[in-house]
């Protein structure tokens, strides 16, 4: 109860509620709130990242999925005033693993963010398509504009990636290598082979959102054909409409038009 009032005083954004508020989190030990509060200087505090940073990571430890997110954003915006690449290293592997970390706990925004950051390296990390769209669509899920946004661009350039590109001349084709020159290989790593599946998984799950999304935008083109026929008849029933008024105008006026 003392805890949903602190909020409810929060909510408020009087500055009298705020500073009341924070004396309420400081005596349950809310310390994700302090360091909010340190963070964007509520509650008569001034901005103290460091602190912010400090109580942050505190909350962290304790599973707390949002101080993991914003630590993280606080870490990588911090990382760009670095010089030393070493540090910049340990910084990008502590804050990508705190957005992974809130993702797993189900945070909707790190989720996409540890997505974008697996599917375009935004930390120089190596690139993992399958495991960022999954994260990008647990997101998308979750309704995240941008990872819907997101998620559909990247459907359509993996669609457009994997799809062989269309050959008429059939003479030209290259013949299929036959069975003895095919060589495979097999191991009895279990880790690679749950691995190998985890990405067929992955594999199978992008291919059934392509095939949603080529059903939507023929879903979409047939509403657009039917709109632009409703257009047409809306456009032919306002011309008669409009004959007819010409025509009761003409029929009213005859003796004067004549």
């Amino acid at each position: 109860m003392t805890f949903k009032k602190a909020i409810e005083l929060h909510k408020s954004e009087i500055h009298e509620n705020r500073v009341e508020a924070l004396k309420i989190f400081r005596e349950i030990k809310q310390l994700y709130w302090i360091g909010y509060y340190h963070h964007y200087g509520y509650g008569g505090l001034e901005i103290n990242i460091d602190k912010a940073m400090k109580y942050y990571h505190i909350a962290s430890l304790e599973n707390n999925a949002e101080a993991m997110i914003r630590l993280s954003n606080l870490i990588i915006g911090k990382n760009q005033e670095e010089n030393e690449e070493e540090i910049k290293n340990i910084n990008r592997i502590l804050a990508t693993t705190l957005l992974k970390k809130s993702a797993e706990l189900g945070h909707v925004i790190a989720c996409y963010q540890y997505g974008d950051i697996l599917i375009n390296r935004k930390l120089g990390n190596e690139k993992k398509l399958l495991n960022g769209y999954t994260y990008m669509k647990k997101a998308a899920d979750n309704n995240h504009e941008k990872a819907i946004e997101k998620k559909i661009t990247f459907l359509y350039q993996f669609k457009m990636a994997t799809t062989p590109p269309h050959n008429n001349n059939n003479d030209t084709e290259n013949p299929l290598p036959n069975n003895s020159s095919r060589k495979r290989s097999y191991t009895a790593n279990n880790d690679t082979t749950s691995d190998t599946q985890r990405r067929k998984r992955s594999v199978e799950d992008i291919e059934d959102d392509i095939l949603d999304v080529d059903e939507q935008i023929n879903i979409l083109k047939k509403r657009k054909k039917k709109l632009e026929g409703e257009l047409i008849e809306a456009r032919e029933c306002l011309r008669a409409r409009r004959l007819r008024k010409k025509l009761r105008l003409y029929e009213t006026n005859r003796e004067i038009l004549e």
